[in-house]
């Protein structure tokens, strides 16, 4: 692995525990929040978009949790199913762009999108507040 990739990860883990810290203070609540770095391939491109579309990837998580614990029923809602959410990527390459999926499983939220050129299976934070509530 490259210094530059190295680089591009530790990035990623420092602009994910600053989100977490976000998330907590945005919603009240405990959520741990995690970027499943294995799932991006070294390829610097793939790693570049995930600060290219940030909006799509750790803002549009901060903008969805935020929106579904606006009220008590939301904060309920989510402090009973969710303890864990775990970002994963599923581009293989910048050119192989992956799909997209959310999934609630034993109190972890995986949200699952692709970094890559076309970026056309990254969640917008309108669309993924209405996956998860429907999830709730």
């Amino acid at each position: 692995m490259s210094l530059t990739t190295r680089r591009m990860l530790k990035e990623i883990k420092e602009t994910t525990a600053k989100a977490e810290a976000d998330l907590k203070q945005q919603t009240g609540l405990d959520i741990g929040l995690t970027v499943d770095e294995t799932s991006f391939p070294e390829d610097e491109a793939v790693l570049n978009d995930f600060h290219v579309h940030r909006i799509y990837g750790i803002d549009s998580i901060l903008g969805a949790m935020t929106t579904v614990t606006s009220d008590e029923l939301g904060k309920e809602a989510v402090k009973e199913a969710i303890q864990k959410i775990v970002l994963t990527n599923t581009a293989k390459s910048w050119k192989e762009d992956g799909g997209r999926s959310l999934r609630l499983k034993d109190g972890v939220l995986t949200v699952s999108c692709s970094f890559s050129e076309s970026s056309n299976n990254l969640y917008k934070p309108e669309v993924l507040s209405k996956e998860i509530s429907n999830l709730l």
